[in-house]
């Protein structure tokens, strides 16, 4: 019983020790977590995800197909729709110099909600964008084939995001089949709205996220609804040998109708400003945004913004 009680006595003084000062773990063994996982045979770049909180649904868009998975349980499927890209654009695309098997293909980029019987979606399309409706209840493609030019990126190794904002899409991509021309833009029933192709709006912006927070009801200023995208793009301020990052939030007003000269069709209220990750106790600056997160709730007085950054 002695023996016992020294034990004892030794683990409670170095327990706490042990969990005061843990040991960081960069690694772990896959047996040592339950994970469940969802995989369908011949299809990959499962890679744009969209949840349905008040269905239970996760909708998945990944290279020709677009699924629906039990959200509490991903690894049973419900439904899914193939969406594939014709020989025709498959041919054309190859004669452009890409590869029919990779870059020739429809990857699904945007999985946005319409309304509560729709999903807009978009796909690459063997470079030739396009969008469909996908009608829920049924679960099929309706075929309208609009052009997806500015909506969604030619080229599935793009950066991209989108957001849809009472019917209206708003997007960040690229707008040529070179991905050389960034656009912010927003697509509607008066027209394409978008930024102009300088250098000082978008300098080889890559894109991470975009979301939109409502003003307050009733606020005596007038304030709009704004719509916000995250990104990362080559530094315009300074000038070095090498590109210097930096991180980006940008700015627009859902209801800029655009200007009436010098600015026809593009934002009058577009603005970005530089983003700042700095830690204090190795003097290093974080200027790569990686992912953002915009925690909203009727408890918050405003929307809490949360980034993920790493150095160059």
């Amino acid at each position: 019983m002695a023996f016992v009680h020294r034990l004892y006595t030794l683990l409670c003084f170095v327990l706490p020790a042990a969990t005061l000062f843990p040991e960081p773990r960069i690694t772990w063994q896959q047996t040592e977590i339950r994970l469940t996982h969802f995989k369908e045979q011949e299809v990959y770049n499962y890679s744009t995800l969209l949840l349905s909180e008040d269905k239970n649904v996760l909708y998945i868009g990944a290279r020709e197909v677009i699924f629906a998975v039990n959200s509490l349980n991903i690894s049973e499927k419900k439904h899914e729709a193939y969406w594939k890209a014709s020989e025709e654009k498959s041919k054309e695309c190859v004669r452009k110099g890409k590869s029919r098997q990779t870059e020739c293909l429809n990857y699904i980029r945007v999985l946005q909600p319409l309304n509560e019987n729709t999903l807009y979606v978009c796909g690459t399309n063997a470079f030739h964008p396009s969008c469909d409706f996908l009608e829920l209840s049924s679960f099929r493609l309706l075929g309208k084939n609009e052009d997806g030019k500015g909506r969604c990126p030619f080229d599935p190794a793009q950066s991209y995001t989108s957001v849809m904002v009472d019917g209206e899409l708003y997007s960040g991509t690229s707008f040529t089949f070179l991905g050389s021309e960034p656009i912010i833009c927003r697509h509607s029933q008066q027209g394409l709205l978008r930024t102009e192709y300088a250098v000082p709006w978008l300098n080889e912006p890559k894109f991470v996220y975009s979301d939109v927070i409502r003003a307050p009801p009733n606020n005596p200023d007038g304030d709009d609804d704004k719509v916000y995208f995250f990104f990362t793009e080559v530094s315009v301020e300074y000038e070095f040998f090498n590109k210097l990052l930096i991180p980006r939030i940008a700015r627009v007003c859902k209801g800029d109708q655009g200007g009436l000269r010098t600015l026809q069709k593009k934002w009058t209220t577009f603005l970005k400003a530089r983003l700042i990750c700095h830690s204090s106790e190795n003097n290093m600056i974080f200027n790569v945004i990686n992912d953002v997160f915009i925690l909203k709730s009727p408890d918050l007085q405003e929307p809490i913004i949360f980034g993920v950054f790493t150095s160059h």
